[in-house]
């Protein structure tokens, strides 16, 4: 019996021990629950409007950013479309330097061949004034020469240029006196054959062929007289005057 009550109060004051250990215990864990549903509620009063604000700012950044994303996407294809405008300028401009340097090398080129042909013709000019001064001074030479010898070199350079003329001028009267002479011959008679057919016919016809017939004698003596008569260089005017009576002559004569 005295073995057993120790090991039962033993028992109960281990019971006893462990009650109050658990009773600590359980306050213990009662206080920090507590602790921790203050701790909880602290950070949910804390936190939703932290993560509320948060929301808003990464919206309101997500905005500003997708507004300077597309506002910059804005003015890349504005820079983009001067660009192209600036090029197709800038090409169109090139084109036109092109265009404006191929006429000025044509203009260059055709200044070259315009100073070619001006050197040209003044060489040429040059040439012809050069000849023109040698003849003026063959000239000059010649008058004074002329001159140094007074009317006679003067009346000799004047008969010198001028009796090639007169004796041409005489050969072509003496011919055209001669040609005329065959054709005054020829037509005279032709007349003559035609009055003599005609004479046997009626006597008024045989007047006028009494009275024509010696009317031609006179001219042809005067044409054969100018043509074997001599003339000198001097009297070229009265043959001409001679020749030209002659030509009228065959003309008025029927």
């Amino acid at each position: 019996m005295s073995t057993e009550q120790p090991d039962t109060s033993e028992a109960i004051k281990i019971a006893l021990a462990s009650a109050e250990t658990a009773n600590d215990a359980a306050y213990l864990a009662e206080g920090t629950s507590r602790k921790l549903s203050a701790k909880a509620e602290w950070v949910d009063r804390k936190l939703i409007p932290a993560g509320v604000g948060g929301m808003v700012g990464i919206l309101v950044c997500s905005a500003l950013s997708a507004m300077v994303y597309y506002r910059t996407l804005g003015d890349l294809r504005t820079a983009r479309d001067t660009h192209v405008e600036a090029l197709h300028l800038f090409t169109q401009n090139v084109n036109q330097l092109k265009m404006a340097v191929e006429t000025a090398n044509t203009m260059i080129d055709d200044q070259v061949a315009e100073k070619q042909a001006v050197a040209a013709a003044l060489e040429e000019m040059n040439l012809k004034m050069a000849s023109l001064e040698a003849q003026l001074a063959e000239t000059n030479a010649l008058n004074n020469a002329v001159m140094g010898q007074g009317s006679e070199g003067l009346s000799a350079h004047l008969q010198t240029l001028i009796e090639p003329q007169i004796d041409a001028a005489r050969d072509d009267v003496m011919a055209g006196i001669s040609d005329l002479q065959l054709a005054l011959s020829q037509k005279l008679s032709a007349l003559a054959n035609q009055i003599i057919a005609n004479g046997p016919a009626t006597e008024p016809s045989n007047r006028f062929s009494a009275a024509a017939a010696p009317a031609p004698k006179p001219r042809l003596q005067t044409q054969t007289s100018t043509e074997i008569k001599p003339r000198s260089k001097p009297t070229q005017d009265t043959t001409r005057k001679t020749a030209s009576k002659s030509a009228s002559n065959p003309f008025s004569y029927p």
